[in-house]
């Protein structure tokens, strides 16, 4: 599952399994909800910092997100997603999921706000909480799939658990 993963990730030009996969730690995700600076370590501030718990679930909620993207949209992207979108057409859809079953844990953020610099670029500030709290049994999942003219093809550019309104102790999504 690991090796179809990371093939699926090199061929779309992903950053999802660095900053989302199974292999992220604790720590980076912590890293992440209170500076801002991703798994990957690219400058990518959030209040919620999740990871898929598994391979598995990483590629069988990125398969559930582009069928029903096809299907609710009426598309069709083709078996090596080639097929490319009618004039006219849009060129990007995004879908949420919800899997019905965890597939997913991290921290969502809380308390005080604080400003935080991009140590990159520190033109750029992002207010973020100071203080993070674990979840566990995300079950939704938010994937962007867009039109790459240049590699002729549909490309899945974001991927991800969601973590933001989730309420760990009943399990649920708060609306």
């Amino acid at each position: 599952m690991k090796l179809r993963a990371e093939a699926l990730e090199l061929t779309d030009g992903r950053h999802s399994l660095l900053r989302y996969g199974p292999d992220v730690s604790d720590a980076d995700l912590h890293r992440r909800a209170l500076i801002g600076i991703s798994p990957d370590n690219k400058w990518s501030p959030t209040h919620f910092s999740t990871m898929f718990d598994t391979y598995n679930d990483w590629l069988k909620t990125g398969d559930d997100a582009i069928l029903r993207i096809q299907q609710d949209n009426q598309i069709n992207f083709g078996a090596n997603m080639d097929v490319a979108p009618a004039p006219g057409t849009p060129t990007s859809y995004k879908v949420e999921i919800n899997h019905r079953r965890a597939i997913d844990s991290g921290f969502n953020c809380t308390g005080l706000w604080t400003q935080v610099v991009n140590p990159y670029n520190p033109s750029q500030t992002r207010n973020l909480h100071t203080q993070v709290i674990p979840v566990s049994g995300i079950t939704n999942s938010y994937t962007k799939v867009a039109w790459d003219a240049n590699a002729s093809r549909w490309k899945v550019v974001q991927h991800f658990p969601v973590g933001k309104n989730l309420n760990s102790a009943l399990q649920q999504y708060d609306p």
